[in-house]
């Protein structure tokens, strides 16, 4: 091959690289072209991602400032709310401890004289219940803020409940010339199962608020009964200053009240509404509220009734008879022999009176063993035998009295009425319970069921001829009531708990049977706490105690 041939080859060679070079840069550079495309459609998307979280995170800052702001708003009302109750608190703890205080030191250092002092001792006690309930109020607070505040449900009496209800109300609504009035639809059960001690202190708080902010008129209990929700309604209606509407919300907040005046010139720490709706909510109801200014509230407590009982017996036909002073019962003619097993000296003559007034003949054994004795020596037709009694008492002595052969019927008598206690004295073999204080028509047809009958026909004289009798009973209790008082003063200087259960049981067993139901009551609350060693609650419970003792003295 010539020289000149090599060279043409060696130039299409080269030419044939070079083509081969610029198209493989040609596909390199669409290549890279491409990448970059793709990237930059990435970068777009990221970008846009970016901005929308962006977006995002900035509404959900201002979102979280806007509720940090509300939060901040609330926390600093509560705050207000809080400082004004505490300030209130001081005031209303002040207030009757200055009253307390000032008084005891007057009463100490001579500066009171003779004729002043039942006036100043009412002060004294008055004042220390006014602190016992804003202590009550604070603690039932607290229990609803932890969510440990329980209720129960048992069996209740709920005619006794509203009768109980008219005796605390009345005699303040007689100081202040007001009518309290007690409605109550012919439908409406007579017993229901829910938590006695929280109803009553849910209606005891709104009876006490009409009666507080009523000046003239009265205060209507209504109770009504809807039978296909199975909820029992109790409106508390009153003729007071009623409320305006935007200040009507307030009343069920706790630590307020419908205006800052108010607590100034009636008093009260604005909790008492907050702690009974709460209340009714766990009873299965609710309170509610309807008021205008100048023409009075309406408060609407309901619940549920749980199993509901009916009895024929009106509501008025039970207040009737629950007077232990009513003209005329119902006593059947009777004959036979009892023994009447009670160790306290008032209710034996008391039920003495209710035994003579059947025509039967009663023995009276003051404790168990004595009454075991008796039992043993004569031919009863029937004992009646008291649970509470010193040396034995009734469950051991009729344990033993069964033991030695002993066969006719024993009946309870007992002022402890807890549906558990009585099942266990059946379940013992007692023929039949009776509480103490005396439901005098049961009474008389329990006695009717255990002994023989006597000459035909009830004699309503015979109980008109016991009332003189049974006032001078009365007016020896009040007397009694001095020695009672002491008593608890002794028991409590010493904490002698035994002791003060002891004086209060009496208390519990015998003040209903002269018509001082209250008493009967709180003696059966602080009777329940003593039981369950609640004896710091005991303490604050006693100077109610002691009043409700003064009041029944003056009646």
């Amino acid at each position: 091959m010539s020289q000149q041939s090599k060279e043409l080859e060696q130039l299409k060679a080269l030419y044939k690289a070079e083509c081969e070079a610029r198209l493989a840069a040609e596909q390199k550079l669409l290549e890279v072209e491409h990448n970059a495309l793709d990237h930059s459609q990435q970068l777009q998307h990221i970008g846009q991602f970016l901005e929308q979280a962006v977006g995002v995170q900035i509404q959900e800052l201002q979102t979280a400032k806007g509720d940090l702001e509300s939060q901040k708003q609330e926390a600093e009302s509560a705050n207000q709310a809080k400082t004004a109750f505490l300030a209130n608190m001081s005031h209303e703890i002040r207030t009757p401890l200055t009253a307390i205080i000032g008084f005891a030191q007057s009463i100490k250092n001579g500066l009171i004289s003779h004729d002043r002092l039942p006036e100043i001792i009412d002060i004294i006690i008055d004042n220390g219940k006014h602190l016992l309930d804003l202590i009550n109020d604070i603690l039932d607070l607290s229990k609803i803020e932890a969510e440990q505040l329980t209720v129960e449900s048992i069996d209740i009496d709920l005619f006794k409940v509203l009768h109980d209800i008219t005796n605390v109300c009345s005699p303040t609504a007689h100081h202040k010339d007001l009518k309290f009035l007690v409605e109550v639809d012919s439908n409406v059960p007579s017993s229901i199962t829910s938590d006695p001690t929280r109803l009553r202190q849910i209606l005891l708080n709104l009876c006490n608020n009409a009666l507080k902010f009523t000046q003239h008129g009265s205060i209507t209990v209504k109770v009504s009964y809807f039978e296909r929700l199975n909820t029992l309604e109790i409106d508390v209606i009153d003729t007071g200053v009623g409320i305006e509407p935007e200040k009507a919300q307030k009343l069920f907040t706790p630590f307020t009240q419908a205006d800052a005046s108010t607590s100034r010139k009636f008093g009260g720490t604005g909790l008492g509404l907050y702690i009974s709706k709460q209340l009714a909510q766990m009873l299965g109801g609710d309170i509610t509220l309807e008021t205008e200014p100048g023409k009075g509230s309406t408060f609407s407590l309901t619940i549920d009734c749980g199993i509901a009982q009916f009895d024929v017996e009106s509501f008025d036909q039970y207040r009737k008879r629950s007077s232990p002073f009513a003209d005329i019962f119902d006593i059947p003619k009777l004959s036979g022999q009892v023994l009447l097993a009670e160790d306290n000296e008032i209710n034996q003559r008391l039920i003495t009176t209710h035994l003579d007034a059947c025509g039967v003949k009663v023995v009276v054994a003051e404790d168990g063993q004595q009454a075991v004795e008796l039992a043993l020596e004569s031919d009863f037709d029937l004992v009646l035998m008291d649970i509470q009694m010193p040396n034995m008492d009734g469950k051991e002595a009729f344990e033993t009295l069964k033991a030695l052969g002993f066969s006719k019927p024993i009946v309870a008598l007992t002022a402890n009425v807890i549906s558990s206690d009585i099942e266990v004295y059946l379940q013992m073999g007692f023929s039949a319970s009776l509480a103490k204080p005396l439901d005098l028509p049961k009474f008389y047809d329990t006695l009717a069921q255990y002994l023989p009958r006597g000459k035909h026909s009830n004699n309503p004289s015979l109980v008109r001829d016991e009332a003189p009798f049974l006032t001078q009973l009365r007016q020896q209790y009040q007397r009694e009531m001095d020695n009672y008082k002491q008593q608890i003063k002794d028991a409590l200087e010493s904490q002698d708990w035994q002791a003060l259960f002891e004086v209060v049981h009496i208390i519990k067993g015998t003040a209903g049977n002269f018509g001082f139901n209250a008493l009967t009551a709180h003696a059966g609350v602080i009777q329940q706490d003593l039981r369950a060693g609640s004896f710091d609650k005991v303490q604050l419970q006693i100077p109610r105690l002691i009043q409700l003792l003064n009041q029944a003295q003056s009646v």
